[in-house]
């Protein structure tokens, strides 16, 4: 009598067969798809009796753990929007029974191995078995525009936010781009001008309208140390210096120069004992029997008047260089320190 075989013993039939030929790769391809119609097979022997008049569906996954070794897994929240099932099925093929309890829900199922498992319609499987979700694109229309003239935009990109989904108007400041049905978040940039946040809703056939405001910037001064020889990067800049811009030295209300510097600088000393502008130290004290006094340069050259001889109103700014650094620009002269003025000059 001739029965036919299980595919447990065909795979092992053809297993020894192929192995004569010692071709390893068509045993691999063998053994998966004998193994795939196993587990096919599987379901369709199960059978299972059910007997639900419009009740959950969670106690026909009861009854489907109690009769098989198939075990169904789920989200909780994905239930609550199940459909009452009502099925009467005796020593029915467990396919037959799966297909009829998810026939009318919103949400279907997939079996791996002795696994059922619940999932969205629209879901999909990706090589590490994790699930995705999909979901529809609709493309909507908008027009970017300027706030002030209402003018067109050419060229102004169009990103959806959190996507690599990009676009760029055109000639009439038009644009085209996929949102996801549940909505999304546009942000639109453009030279020039401030970069917009809008929120879409695919449900809105409108078209969508997007004014773009002129981006004001504000020059930022750079930071420049004026050794009185060049003018260098503050980050550049060796040695220790304070740095006086205009704004600061107007801060004080005086006549002279050193009235406006000695309250606005650091390290800088003013002695009123005496007259001219032999009572100026910076840092301290730093010589007993040679000169005390800083060297002064005005624009660039060494100044040997007297510094109150400056009008404050011409002064640009002020660089005070405090230690040895300075000596290696003015020689011994800048022993005592530096200070470097700037004054206006015309544009």
């Amino acid at each position: 009598m001739n029965m036919r075989k299980s595919p447990v013993k065909q795979a092992l039939a053809l297993y020894c067969h192929v192995r004569k030929k010692k071709n390893c790769l068509l045993v691999l391809l063998v053994m998966a798809c004998c193994c795939t119609r196993s587990f096919a097979s599987q379901v369709d022997s199960t059978l299972v009796t059910i007997d639900l008049n419009n009740a959950s569906l969670e106690k026909a996954f009861i009854a489907i753990k109690q009769q098989t070794a198939y075990r169904v897994i789920y989200d909780n929240s994905l239930l609550k929007g199940a459909k009452p099932v009502t099925l009467h099925a005796s020593k029915a093929k467990l396919s037959l029974v799966l297909q009829k309890l998810f026939e009318q829900q919103p949400f279907g199922y997939k079996i791996i191995e002795q696994t059922i498992i619940v999932t969205p319609k629209v879901a999909t499987y990706d090589n590490d078995h994790t699930i995705q979700y999909p979901v529809k694109d609709t493309v909507i229309s908008g027009l970017v525009l300027t706030d002030s003239t209402n003018q067109p935009l050419a060229g102004a990109l169009v990103n959806l936010k959190g996507t690599n989904t990009n676009t760029i108007t055109g000639d009439d400041g038009h644009f085209k781009i996929k949102v996801p049905s549940t909505g999304g978040v546009l942000v639109v940039s453009y030279v020039g001008y401030r970069d917009r946040v809008v929120f879409v809703n695919p449900k809105n056939s409108a078209v969508l309208a997007i004014a773009m405001k002129v981006a004001v910037t504000e020059m930022q001064d750079v930071n420049v140390v004026s050794t009185g020889y060049q003018n260098i990067p503050k980050e550049r800049a060796t040695g220790s210096f304070t740095q006086v811009n205009n704004k600061r030295f107007n801060e004080q209300v005086s006549t002279s120069i050193l009235g406006r510097l000695e309250a606005v600088s650091n390290s800088l000393l003013v002695d009123r004992k005496t007259t001219g502008g032999g009572g100026i130290r910076i840092r301290g004290l730093s010589s007993i029997e040679g000169p005390k006094d800083p060297l002064i340069v005005l624009d660039n050259f060494p100044y040997d008047g007297d510094i109150n001889n400056i009008n404050p109103n011409d002064i640009e700014n002020i660089s005070i260089l405090k230690d040895a650094a300075a000596a290696s620009i003015w020689g011994t002269k800048a022993g005592n320190g530096v200070i470097v003025i700037t004054t206006k000059k015309g544009k």
